[in-house]
């Protein structure tokens, strides 16, 4: 394949790639979820006033309160990475606060990633094919566009991975200063996502041990590269560990609840072997909606025997990638097992991304080029071996089609109910009625709501500061609120916004249904129900 060839092969890919990504965007997923809610709008306050506002004071009178250029962002009292917030920052500065542009940033990340894919594996193998192969793969893979849609931190480890890796290898084969950005990258990956700080450190043990010689023959570099990344990653370590910035951890982790060291490796053991699982990889992937296409494996059916000749490949090789990808493949798994909810989890094993896409490309490469050999050696089959190249690639094309089709037509109706929609859809309703926000209840079952109000109302951050948490005007109700009682007292006027199960004596004045597709004969289920309290003397 000539470079031009090359080149216009890889524009197509990444065009392709970038529109299972980038299109009806704002849409698709159908409703903003509430981590998104919160990247978007401290990201909006961050480009306009160089801080964020969180919440306090939860367990009584709730506050609101200012930080400037957070290095994390307190989440109702979780602390989660700044990385997202400071990359959407731009985007909501200039296109306005709004689902697109709150999450571009991962739609951009994840169509970076297949660009960097193609240089690491080529830089690894010298092969063109593979690296496009590879690339390809990743562009059209469900794990990958699902988490490059919506505003998860997630999907910065696999960039920042990629990248990682492909300076350390061009730094060891001829560029030795190439080290230095290449622990740049792994020291960023520890501010994306928890998972990275356990992956990353197991990852640079491995390329220390496969590459000790180069790297003690360029130790001038290697030692300033661990000094950039110890730099870096150390003090946020420490900080991340320390205090209650490790409490979340420590109430999913499998050391949690007095458990024993022994039952606590069982269940380590068990909750690794979970992400190796056929059903897990191929079939029906992470049953959380938001992390996976429902019916569909992270990875698609038609990869599995490619994923095995790939194994088979690598034992032949006697490669230093191949050992990097023996660990990388061994590792992946191990932060996602240290938790004890939601396993297997596709999000909390995405570092496992693009990992599985670099051995298929490495085996479809191979394959490519010995049935190419096989037809010039056999020239009597060369007919029937296109004609089995061709079906093989159209098969592929339907699988990918199929999925797209799933993505775009099936995906915004049917996982609805994973992305809180029905909130913006009611605030909008009482907009056009003029109800005033104090006028407004919402149901305590609406996770982080004041969020989901802030973004959805574009509530204007000079507000915040003055007024605090009067500022969002809408009342907020706890969990398990005596909705009965709660009417009964209610002024003429006021809108209550619950979802359908909270209460059966009242009939709604408005309903929010699911969305559904048209045509579609079964009725649609309620998401929001408006309950309008009316002047009992009219």
């Amino acid at each position: 394949m000539s470079f031009k060839q090359n080149r216009f092969a890889l524009l197509i890919i990444l065009f392709v790639g970038g529109f299972f990504r980038v299109w009806n965007l704002g849409s698709n997923p159908p409703a903003l979820f509430r981590d998104e809610a919160e990247k978007g709008y401290s990201a909006w306050t961050i480009g306009r006033m160089g801080g964020y506002f969180y919440f306090a004071g939860f367990a009584g009178q709730p506050s609101i309160r200012f930080q400037r250029f957070p290095v994390f962002i307190n989440v109702m009292g979780v602390w989660t990475s700044a990385t997202y917030q400071y990359c959407a920052a731009p985007f909501t500065a200039l296109g306005g606060l709004n689902e697109w542009t709150i999450r571009l940033p991962a739609a951009l990340a994840g169509t970076a990633t297949i660009l960097m894919l193609y240089l690491l594996v080529f830089a690894w193998t010298g092969s063109a094919s593979a690296a496009l192969f590879s690339a390809g793969f990743l562009a059209v893979s469900p794990w990958h566009i699902i988490f490059s849609r919506w505003a998860a931190q997630g999907i910065f480890v696999p960039l920042c991975i990629t990248t990682a890796l492909f300076f350390f290898q061009i730094g060891i084969n001829h560029k030795p200063r190439h080290l230095i950005l290449s622990a740049l990258f792994f020291a960023i990956a520890f501010y994306t996502y928890e998972v990275a700080r356990v992956f990353v450190p197991l990852i640079l043990l491995s390329l220390f041990i496969i590459f000790r010689k180069e790297l003690w023959a360029q130790k001038k570099w290697s030692g300033i590269a661990a000094f950039v990344f110890l730099g870096i990653a150390v003090p946020i370590f420490i900080h991340y560990i320390t205090g209650g910035r490790s409490a979340r951890f420590s109430r999913i982790s499998i050391f949690g609840d007095g458990k024993a060291l022994t039952e606590s490796l069982f269940l380590f053991i068990k909750n690794y072997l979970k992400h190796y699982r056929f059903d897990f990889l191929f079939v029906n992937g992470d049953r959380e909606m938001r992390h996976g296409l429902p019916g569909w494996g992270l990875l698609y059916l038609w990869e599995a025997p490619l994923l095995f000749y790939g194994f088979y490949i690598l034992l032949k090789k006697k490669t230093k990638y191949r050992a990097i990808i023996c660990c990388w493949l061994f590792f992946f798994p191990v932060a996602a097992s240290l938790t004890n909810e939601g396993v297997p989890h596709a999000l909390r094993s995405i570092t496992g991304l693009p990992l599985f896409q670099i051995i298929n490309g490495i085996a479809a490469a191979s394959l490519l080029r010995r049935g190419i050999d096989f037809m010039a050696q056999n020239k009597r089959y060369a007919n029937i071996s296109l004609i089995l190249i061709i079906l093989i690639f159209a098969v592929v094309c339907l699988n990918v089609l199929r999925m797209g089709r799933h993505l775009f037509h099936v995906y915004p109706y049917e996982s609805a109910s994973s992305w809180q929609y029905g909130v913006k859809q009611a605030m909008e309703m009482a907009r056009q009625h003029e109800v005033k926000p104090e006028n407004i209840y919402l149901s305590g079952y609406i996770a982080y709501a004041p969020y989901l109000v802030m973004v959805y109302n574009k509530i204007e951050p000079i507000k915040l500061r003055e007024e605090g948490f009067g500022g969002l005007g809408y009342k907020f109700l706890p969990p398990n609120f005596q909705i009965g009682r709660l009417w009964e007292n209610l002024p003429a006027g006021s809108w209550l916004i619950l979802h359908p199960f909270e209460q059966r004596d009242i009939k709604p004045d408005i309903i929010i249904p699911f969305p559904s597709p048209r045509g579609r004969l079964i009725p649609a289920q309620s998401a929001l129900e408006i309950l309008i309290k009316k002047d009992e003397s009219s």
